[in-house]
């Protein structure tokens, strides 16, 4: 339930077997293929090994997934989604050294530390940047950049579409590939176990239920009963928007063509 990045993407994984579910029939409840907003319906997500917030974890989870991106670019029909712009971390150094370290931690040791003050490495590489006082370092990841979330999702369904396909036309007497994946836009408005009801009063069925509704989870499993009401008192679900700037062409191709996604802390982090 849910077609998100989170949603496509594990949906793909079930089909090719994760969780030991190999050659499973897979079906995708699409909200936004419905007209439903989407927790990640925007047109960029920056990507780095370097995690600022000094997790290793989340370092090696970025890691792996730069290193899968290739692959699921070129699966038949899959568009282009990430672009490899490179990150910089830049701000106080035990931000910066934070980050570095986690990105060690998580399998990436291809940072490149710059100096700061002209005339150092980042004055000559971005001469547009001016750091803040108090910005005293700065870490370049070249092998991240930024993802289309809209694109990855229907990246991860054209994999998971061939895979099928390739499936049925191997099987023997034709098979059921096409019966093994599907995409249904809907709206979920009840969940249970080998249950989902849309809105239009369709019942699915299955083994298995995946409830990756994004905001929508909370909302969908309390009216299911699945949630007991009050038990995720204090946490904040929600879409959020960062910052929406737009720009015109020239400045696109000009100064921000060569522009690595950034990470910029003013002050030094909290203890």
């Amino acid at each position: 339930v849910g077609g998100g990045p989170v949603g496509a993407s594990v949906a793909r994984h079930l089909r090719a077997g994760a969780g030991g579910a190999a050659g499973a029939a897979v079906t995708v409840v699409d909200g936004r293929a419905a007209g439903l907003p989407s927790s990640h319906a925007d047109r960029a997500r920056i990507v780095r090994g370097a995690d600022p917030e000094g997790d290793a974890r989340w370092a090696r989870r970025s890691a792996a997934a730069l290193a899968g991106f290739p692959a699921l670019e070129a699966a038949p029909g899959a568009p282009r989604f990430f672009t490899r712009c490179g990150a910089l971390v830049l701000g106080p150094r035990d931000f910066v050294e934070r980050a570095c370290a986690a990105s060690r931690g998580g399998g990436g040791g291809d940072l490149q530390q710059l100096e700061v003050a002209p005339p150092g490495a980042l004055a000559k590489r971005w001469p547009y940047l001016a750091p803040a006082p108090g910005c005293s370092a700065a870490a370049f990841d070249p092998r991240a950049g930024v993802v289309d979330p809209l694109a990855f999702c229907r990246a991860q369904y054209a994999a998971a579409q061939s895979a099928a396909r390739e499936e049925e036309a191997e099987a023997e007497g034709g098979g059921c590939g096409g019966a093994a994946w599907r995409v249904v836009p809907g709206e979920a408005v009840r969940v249970a176990e080998g249950l989902v009801e849309l809105r239009t009063g369709e019942v699915l069925r299955g083994d298995r239920v995946v409830v990756c509704g994004g905001a929508g989870t909370r909302g969908l499993l309390e009216g299911s009963g699945l949630l007991p009401r009050g038990e995720m008192d204090g946490v904040r679900v929600s879409r959020r928007t960062v910052a929406l700037l737009e720009v015109s062409a020239d400045c696109a191709g000009g100064l921000l063509r060569a522009m690595p996604s950034v990470k910029y802390a003013f002050r030094a982090p909290a203890a």
